[in-house]
């Protein structure tokens, strides 16, 4: 399970340079969290006005990133922490269902033809339409590493 975890934990991080949005997506294809943060000045007041000017979601996310990161350099040195793989896998987890759920009930409250009222197939189906491969990557490796962190890494050998 820790080689899982190892994985899971790669393959968040890769996801930062891969790009999130299929090439048939209307917004941004191509483009990377990567990107994004270049953009940022990398200076203390640079830094704290990206982060004043964030919504909470964004720093979730960012969280999520630096845990994963954290973890992977841990796990590669012998000292995979249960709880730190609890807490990178959950952020993201959380974030998404956080985010699932305001979009089911703004969809109900506009009255777009979109039903995602207890219909995860639709909701799957419309992101398989959108995501790219770091979207994917993001995705399996945060919840593989939300598993890793509940089921344990078991007793080194």
């Amino acid at each position: 399970m820790r080689a899982l975890a190892i994985l899971a934990a790669a393959a968040v991080v890769v996801s930062l340079f891969l790009p999130w949005l299929a090439g048939n997506a209307r917004l941004s294809p191509g483009s990377t969290p990567w990107d994004y943060l270049r953009g940022i000045e990398l200076s203390l007041d640079g830094l704290r006005a990206a982060v004043e000017a964030a919504p909470v979601e964004v720093l979730v996310l960012a969280a999520g990133f630096v845990l994963a990161a954290v973890f992977l350099v841990l796990a590669v040195v012998g000292l995979a922490l249960r709880p730190l793989a609890l807490l990178a896998g959950a952020l993201p987890v959380g974030l998404v269902g956080y985010l699932y759920l305001r979009a089911r009930d703004g969809v109900a409250g506009l009255g777009l033809p979109l039903d995602l009222s207890g219909n995860l197939t639709g909701a799957l189906d419309i992101l398989r339409d959108i995501a790219g491969p770091g979207l994917w990557a993001w995705g399996i490796g945060s919840l593989a590493l939300l598993l890793a962190g509940l089921v344990g890494f078991g007793a080194r050998r």
